[in-house]
């Protein structure tokens, strides 16, 4: 009897230090190690080096590590790579220091990497807390020609990064290259690219600059000599470029996306041959899936490209009229006067 009670009061002597040991683990809020509060603030041992686009390293300092949310079980920097333990709510690890400046790859949606030390304090991180408040920027209006709003949707925002990101490193060669995308028109997607663009985020385009119409397409092949007058007419017509390499099949996913009511076909002469124009008709009834023609569509092209530029002009400057006019023909069966409708006439 004496040693039963001997045991249990030898065992809750020794949960003491446990439970007040955790006091040794949480920052001036309560908030425990590695936990957010209200406030999207983390408790951590020092500020998240993540936050910074390079991280530096030193060989005299340790590091701890934790992430969650769709985690690999290791962590890579540089040429090491550490196993992570697996907490069943996180990710971690606690390792030694080693000299190192640049960028990892992180292992977890949510990741943090500081310093160890025997003191925790919180840090606003809307990196890993996500509850930080967004800053309040006035919009600026870009009053220039060059819009950054590659997806029409009035803001020069983050879905339009993403947009120039996932075309990084393209040339005017390549498959899914975006003449829009490419700000100062090189021809490639590069840094001076992100660097207009980085200028104009958080702004929107002048109501006067060019919007792209989805329901009218211009299509134009890239190594062609009337190709710069395709991007011509379809700034003039405010109307969406598309552009090939070698055969139209290469453009059909966008129209499929598109399904415009509206195509112009730009080409030198020498490109628009009888079959050509065959082969262009049979590919406009595989937008959607019936044997029909889908889309209204045309040819602009010209003797040399010069007289092709005054065309475009008369076509962009050109105005519907008020009035109809009646051209009459033999035939055996007169025609119904427009004046029957009460449309103003003019028999020429």
């Amino acid at each position: 009897m004496y040693c039963k009670k001997l045991v249990v009061l030898v065992m809750l002597i020794s949960l003491i230090p446990i439970v007040y040991s955790v006091g040794d683990f949480q920052c001036s809020d309560e908030t425990l190690l590695g936990g957010c509060n209200d406030n999207g603030e983390l408790c951590i041992p020092s500020e998240n080096l993540l936050d910074n686009d390079v991280i530096g390293l030193s060989s005299e300092e340790k590091y701890l590590y934790f992430g969650d949310g769709n985690c690999e079980n290791s962590l890579t920097i540089g040429d090491r790579n550490f196993e992570l333990v697996d907490t069943g709510e996180r990710f971690t690890m606690e390792f030694n220091g080693f000299d190192f400046n640049g960028e990892i790859n992180l292992p977890c949606d949510r990741n943090y990497l500081g310093k160890v030390s025997d003191t925790y304090s919180l840090y606003e991180d809307c990196n890993y807390c996500g509850e930080c408040e967004e800053e309040v920027v006035e919009e600026e209006v870009i009053e220039e020609e060059i819009c950054a709003d590659f997806n029409d949707d009035g803001e020069i925002n983050l879905e339009d990064y993403f947009m120039l990101n996932d075309s990084f490193g393209l040339n005017k060669s390549d498959e899914f290259f975006n003449e829009n995308i490419d700000l100062d028109k090189n021809g490639k997607i590069e840094l001076t690219d992100f660097f207009m663009f980085s200028e104009r985020f958080g702004g929107k385009c002048d109501m006067g600059e060019i919007k792209r119409e989805e329901y009218y397409v211009v299509l134009a092949q890239r190594d062609d000599s009337f190709y710069e007058l395709g991007q011509y007419f379809a700034d003039g017509k405010k109307a969406s470029l598309l552009s090939y390499e070698n055969n139209l099949e290469e453009v059909l996913p966008q129209l499929q996306k598109i399904q415009p009511m509206y195509l112009v076909l730009v080409l030198s002469p020498q490109k628009l041959t009888p079959d050509f124009m065959s082969y262009a008709d049979r590919f406009l009834r595989e937008i959607d899936e019936d044997i029909f023609l889908d889309v209204a569509y045309g040819y602009i092209t010209s003797f040399d490209l010069e007289e092709g530029y005054k065309y475009v002009d008369k076509l962009l400057n050109y105005e519907i009229p008020d009035e109809a006019s009646l051209y009459g023909i033999n035939a055996e069966h007169g025609f119904h006067s427009l004046e029957d409708y009460d449309i103003e006439t003019k028999l020429t």
